[in-house]
């Protein structure tokens, strides 16, 4: 368990190791995967103290010949994952039956604000479930899929390409603005620029307007995240051991060592975090947990009841 989800080995680099062929390995860490607590489970015993902004994000797992969702919610500030499952997809239903987990019990989340990348789905779920919970859009999705537009789909009027550069730079004062009275300052600059129309960027400029609220409402709320970057750099430490089984055979297999995974990102303890105080300490002990005398594998196995 530890080559295999600490050091980044291999099924054939644990197997040459302790002398034993891959397949048993493999074996083994499935076998401990299907009796690991989920994250619900770990939450129930460890009771985590929470920020109550949630991120939320899906990831695509190669699964069989298909495909299914790894969705995973997290807090912002302690970069805990508060819950994940293996869904069939992202669908407005699989979201919704995901986040009804997170704001009911035995979880029930103190949920303060919710920032997500954008998916459709997603947001179908959060306006039927709670309208009036903040809601904060990463603004570096936004501009990405800003820049990709003008790049790819946008028809350019001729002579003004300069023009286009410098609303894509003023969108970007609008979105990483130090606070909500710089911003507005930006967004009515953009609106009243006569340059922006002449260059056909009008749609684009209502764009920004109409998104305005939800791409700048962390401003309002001191702890929320202005991006995703936090879950998305969850999910970054994931793959690097999700893509290295290159897919997995059943939905029982990819989850048993999904569940392992998560457990190890939980308690392990961080060290190139960009927040200096965050190194030193692993998501479970940043979200108020003592974890000093808990060997994570030995915890992350339900109790076998003997008859």
């Amino acid at each position: 368990m530890r080559l295999y989800f600490e050091s980044q080995a291999s099924y054939r680099a644990v197997g040459h190791r302790l002398h034993i062929e891959a397949k048993t390995a493999h074996r083994h860490v499935i076998t401990l995967g299907e009796n690991c607590k989920t994250p619900l489970e770990v939450n129930c015993e460890l009771k985590p103290n929470w920020s109550g902004f949630l991120l939320l994000d899906g990831n695509e797992i190669i699964v069989g010949k298909g495909s299914e969702s790894l969705l995973i919610g997290a807090d912002a500030l302690s970069q805990d994952v508060v819950h994940a499952t293996l869904a069939p997809g992202e669908d407005g239903a699989q979201w919704t039956a995901f986040i009804k987990d997170i704001i009911e019990p035995p979880i029930s989340y103190p949920l303060k604000g919710i920032i997500t990348d954008g998916n459709l789905g997603l947001i179908k779920a959060l306006r039927l479930l709670v309208p009036d919970i903040p809601y904060q859009a990463c603004v570096r999705h936004f501009e990405q899929e800003l820049i990709r537009y003008i790049r790819y789909q946008f028809i350019q009027k001729s002579g003004f390409w300069r023009e286009t550069d410098r609303f894509l730079a003023v969108v970007a004062k609008v979105l990483y603005a130090p606070d909500i009275k710089v911003a507005e300052t930006f967004r009515d600059a953009m609106v009243s620029d006569p340059g922006f129309a002449q260059a056909g960027l009008s749609r684009l400029v209502g764009k920004i307007v109409t998104c305005f609220d939800d791409l700048t409402r962390h401003h309002l709320y001191p702890g929320m995240p202005r991006t995703s970057n936090i879950i998305e750099g969850i999910n970054s430490r994931m793959d690097s051991k999700i893509n290295q089984a290159d897919g997995y055979g059943s939905h029982d297999t990819a989850w048993a060592t999904l569940k392992l995974l998560i457990m190890c990102y939980r308690f392990k303890k961080f060290t190139d975090s960009r927040t200096n105080e965050n190194n030193g300490k692993s998501p479970l002990e940043l979200a108020g947990v003592k974890t000093a005398n808990i060997n994570w594998i030995n915890f992350s196995q339900r109790r076998i009841e003997k008859n």
